[in-house]
């Protein structure tokens, strides 16, 4: 995505202070809310020595501790550094380590992986999931080929993880 086209979409948000909280909420806050759901539900799954305890605490540490490795190994630089804007929510500027998303790839992980307990349950945090992948490129934070590479990894684990092994 270009400097232009990025300005031009932070330009629609800000124009509108109801789609700019929004956006901010998708961004940040809605990751909080996906962690604090997981959590909540592997400490259920512990409590009641259900056998998926384990499961689906690994798969989705191994997905979260390979998109770290992968960030830093590459430490592509955020789009607000290389472009130049202040994106929508509070930035630390020369941090880099922009891809792959790893609240995106996160977010779908746990999703997926919830999922797998419940699809009823699942559906409203994959719906989130996706909230927050839109949310991670109108914010300016990631470029869209950050998100849909966190996407990729999260689905990739979730059928190794979950099918294969």
């Amino acid at each position: 995505m270009t400097q232009k086209k990025y300005l031009k979409l932070m330009q629609f948000f800000n124009q509108s202070p109801v789609l700019l909280r929004i956006i901010r909420f998708a961004a940040k806050q809605l990751a909080i809310i996906i962690a604090a759901v997981y959590a909540v539900t592997l400490i259920m799954l512990m409590i009641w020595h259900d056998s998926r305890f384990i499961r689906c605490l690994i798969v989705p540490a191994a997905a979260f501790v390979f998109i770290t490795v992968i960030r830093k190994l590459i430490n592509r630089p955020r789009p607000y550094d290389t472009l130049d804007y202040e994106p929508l929510v509070p930035c630390v500027r020369g941090k880099a380590q922009s891809f792959p998303s790893r609240h995106t790839g996160s977010a779908w992980i746990i999703a997926l992986t919830l999922c797998t307990l419940n699809l009823w349950f699942g559906i409203p945090v994959l719906i989130a999931a996706l909230c927050i992948s839109v949310g991670r490129v109108c914010t300016g934070m990631h470029y869209p080929s950050d998100v849909i590479a966190g996407f990729i990894v999260a689905v990739v684990a979730f059928f190794i993880g979950f099918f294969v092994l």
